[in-house]
């Protein structure tokens, strides 16, 4: 099936240069060009192409987290992304990382929560990352960093 949809996206973009829409026919071919579905990854209305970060959280973190972003009509991704440029930039920081007390955790089902990250803001904050584990003397994340941004920019607090 991939290869029909291949064929059918091509002749797609034959038909729309024939009709005289070359600027549409362009975007499809270039969809189409090897690697091309990255470009498809941007956010919408930005040139930023992004990567997924997995974040391990509590099934319950991770409802407590969309419901506020779906109050705020945002989507956690770009929220996310802004903490990650906040950072790069220097003006936010994320709190110490603190480790969960032994068995708080205790039945709580876990789940991943898939963020896409702006991939320049990413690898600016993976550069920063070892400089802030040794101001903490604990190890920081991306994960960690992500989740920060979004709790106190949702206003979502520890459970």
């Amino acid at each position: 099936m991939p290869s029909d949809l291949r064929a059918r996206l091509a002749a797609a973009a034959a038909q729309l240069k024939s009709d005289g829409h070359d600027d549409h026919a362009a975007s499809v071919k270039a969809v189409l060009a090897p690697g091309g579905w990255r470009k498809l990854t941007a956010e919408p209305g930005t040139a930023a192409a992004t990567r997924n970060l997995p974040v391990s959280v509590t099934e319950k973190l991770r409802a407590r987290l969309y419901a506020a972003a779906e109050h705020r009509d945002a989507s956690l991704g770009p929220l996310a992304s802004q903490g990650f440029r906040a950072l790069a930039e220097g003006s936010w920081e994320p709190p110490e990382p603190a480790r969960a007390r032994r068995g708080s955790l205790a039945g709580e089902r876990r789940v991943n929560m898939n963020l896409n990250i702006e991939v320049k803001a990413r690898e600016d904050v993976e550069q920063l990352l070892d400089g802030l584990t040794k101001k903490f003397g604990r190890k920081v994340t991306l994960a960690h960093v992500a989740l920060s941004w979004l709790r106190e920019e949702l206003g979502v607090d520890d459970d």
